[in-house]
C-alpha cells in the first residue's frame, strides 16, 4: 500500500522521503494522516476520495487495508502467523453393502475430537485413500482470530485491486 502511496505523490513532490499509506484506528485519525502522508498535497477529489472511500481504519470501507497494515506493524521480522487445525478426514467406504462417500470423521471447532466406534466384526474397506481436512485460519488477536486465511486473503486483494482501479480514474 505504501508503494501505491509514493507512486501517488513522489512525482509532485519529488521525494518519497516520509511518504506513506494512511492508516488510523477511527475517522479522525484518517482524515490527520491522510493530510500526513503528503496526500494532502493533492487538492480535491483525491483527498476527499481517501477520505469519502478508502477509510483505511478500524470500521471503515477500508477495514481490511487497516488489518493488513496492523498484521504488517505486529512484527516486521516474522511471518504473517496461521494455525493450522487438523480436523478430521474424508473418507470413501463400504461397510457391508452402504457405499459411503465423502464423509468427513473428526471434530468441529472448539469440540473435543469424535471417535469413530465400530460393532466388532464389521468391517470397513476404503474405496479411496482417506484425505485429512483441515482448515488454516489467523490467529493474531484481537484483528483477525479465526479468520480463514484463504478467504481474508482473497478479500484483500479484491480490495486492493478495486482501489487501484477507482485510483486510476482520479
Amino acid at each position: 500500500m505504501d508503494y501505491v502511496a509514493v507512486a501517488i505523490v513522489s512525482p509532485v513532490t519529488g521525494s518519497a522521503d516520509s511518504i506513506g499509506f494512511p492508516f488510523a484506528d477511527n475517522a479522525k485519525g484518517f482524515a490527520g494522516e491522510v493530510t500526513k502522508k503528503s496526500i494532502g498535497l493533492f487538492a480535491g477529489t483525491l483527498v476527499d476520495h481517501f477520505i469519502d472511500e478508502v477509510q483505511a481504519y478500524r470500521g471503515g470501507k477500508g477495514e481490511t487495508y487497516w488489518i493488513l497494515n496492523k498484521l504488517r506493524n505486529i512484527d516486521k521480522h516474522r511471518l504473517l502467523i496461521s494455525t493450522v487445525n487438523i480436523a478430521g478426514v474424508y473418507i470413501t467406504a463400504k461397510m457391508g453393502g452402504l457405499m459411503m462417500e465423502d464423509c468427513f470423521f473428526g471434530s468441529t471447532e472448539g469440540q473435543s475430537t469424535n471417535m469413530i466406534v465400530f460393532p466388532a466384526g464389521l468391517v470397513m474397506d476404503f474405496a479411496h485413500k482417506p484425505r485429512p481436512a483441515f482448515k488454516i485460519r489467523l490467529s493474531e488477536p484481537p484483528f483477525i482470530e479465526r479468520t480463514p486465511v484463504i478467504d481474508f486473503l482473497n478479500k484483500a486483494a479484491r480490495d486492493i485491486e478495486n482501489l487501484l482501479s477507482a485510483l486510476s480514474l482520479i
